[in-house]
């Protein structure tokens, strides 16, 4: 019924969208297309501390026109960092992946994928992004990647061309207003690094300079939220869970989590609770979800991040819902 147990501090940390929402906004260009998110609601998202990118997350699909070909589906994952005239220097790219289709295989336009790059080190202050492609047979427009959505506020950039975003590029990206990439990137220093990639994250939350300015904020941990109380159901499938937040009073856990089912993606729920309370909050659960509920019992780890005054991550929490009289 509680987290799994604490990682160290700053072991893993994600930066991009909480992803949540469904991907409603279409990526659509002729040329393969670079996207990074330049600014969202909460700052501008690029690597807290240098690490290695372990996973990335994305919701959506390739969507399949009225024709025999298939879509283009390919997405890479790239490391970019910032250059001082505006451009972005493209340090890597990761091997290909590949997005659902939409309407296949259940595939819609909440589905979400997650990626595991091989070997791919980042520093602080880079940004992760992705290359989708451009034109193919059947796909004069090219495809049409429902990976983003609407966000007022947030600041997308893309650059289109087509051998002009490999290893070693440079390129501008164009700001596409009020859209949010939805992709969340997991970025793991020290023993949770693999490769072994160079990291500059703090240890132990301590030091005066750097992180949280001195602040003597509290950083969360895996530990920070916890489910407070069973979680309940009622026989017409809307749940509730307790969630509490061990911060110290005066702090907040914010936090986006999503349910996952084996690697299946069944509900999502999301707020804030002040430091030192708990609160029932509503799980929303998609179709797999209430169908799994309605044969009786639920069972699935919530997923996310949790984040406070003194940063922010990784957490996963076990819960079962029984259905109700």
């Amino acid at each position: 019924m509680l987290v799994a147990p604490a990682a160290s501090q700053a072991a893993v940390s994600n930066i991009g969208s909480d992803l949540s929402g469904s991907a409603a906004v279409a990526i659509q260009r002729t040329e393969d297309t670079a996207l990074a998110q330049l600014q969202a609601p909460g700052g501008e998202p690029t690597a807290p501390h240098g690490g290695q990118v372990l996973a990335v997350r994305v919701t959506g699909c390739s969507q399949h026109d009225n024709v025999p070909q298939a879509p283009e589906t390919r997405l890479f994952v790239q490391v970019l960092k910032p250059q001082g005239d505006g451009s972005n220097l493209v340090v890597s790219s990761s091997q290909p992946f590949d997005l659902p289709i939409c309407g296949r295989g259940g595939a819609d336009h909440g589905t979400l994928s997650t990626f595991a790059p091989s070997d791919q080190c980042i520093s602080r202050g880079d940004r992760v992004g992705v290359v989708v492609g451009g034109q193919t047979p059947g796909y004069p427009n090219g495809t049409q990647y429902f990976i983003a959505r609407s966000s007022p506020g947030a600041s997308l950039g893309a650059f289109s061309g087509n051998g002009q975003t490999v290893n070693g590029s440079r390129f501008t990206l164009a700001p596409l207003a009020d859209t949010e990439l939805l992709m969340q990137a997991a970025i793991g220093s020290g023993a949770d690094s693999p490769s072994g990639c160079t990291s500059d994250a703090p240890e132990g939350g301590g030091g005066g300079a750097g992180g949280g300015g001195g602040s003597g904020r509290t950083a969360p941990t895996a530990s920070s939220l916890v489910v407070a109380k069973p979680a309940t159901a009622t026989r017409r499938g809307k749940a509730t869970v307790a969630i509490g937040c061990k911060l110290a009073a005066g702090d907040t856990c914010r936090f986006a989590l999503v349910l996952f089912r084996g690697k299946a993606r069944v509900g999502t729920v999301a707020g804030a609770v002040p430091g030192g309370e708990a609160r029932a909050l509503p799980l929303r659960l998609n179709k797999a979800g209430k169908a799994a509920l309605r044969k009786g019992r639920l069972a699935g780890t919530l997923r996310g991040t949790v984040r406070g005054h003194g940063g922010k991550a990784t957490v996963a929490l076990r819960l079962t819902f029984k259905r109700g009289r």
